[in-house]
């Protein structure tokens, strides 16, 4: 059995033979604390540090973007879990700001489960 994985967008498989995780375009050895870039934005990633798509997010034990290429997730430190594909990733200089450029995506998917 082969277990594959994403890491930064980028698809890796299990070598069980020799207990290490490679790349599936190339076959080049995952992590030694130099991982690729991040797929979607190109940003250099780096084990136990942020996502690089993110930043450090107030009040966030974990979280990530997926990448472009599965969904993400963003798990607060009170127990509360998002997780969907973000397509809108950006930085607003004031809390609140542009908040309600996001309401009519929340309203067409809620639309799609009716």
């Amino acid at each position: 059995m082969v277990v594959t994985a994403r890491i930064g967008g980028h698809k890796v498989f299990w070598n069980e033979g020799l207990k290490e995780y490679r790349y599936q375009d190339g076959g080049q050895l995952v992590g030694k604390g130099v991982l690729r870039d991040c797929k979607k934005c190109g940003k250099p990633m780096k084990w136990r540090d942020p996502d690089p798509c993110l930043g450090v997010l107030p009040g966030v034990a974990y979280a990530c973007c997926g990448h472009g290429a599965e969904q993400g997730y963003i798990y607060f430190h009170s127990g509360v879990v998002i997780r969907g594909k973000f397509t809108e990733i950006k930085k607003v200089e004031k809390p609140g700001e542009g908040i309600h450029n996001f309401t009519p995506v929340l309203e067409e998917h809620q639309n799609e489960q009716d």
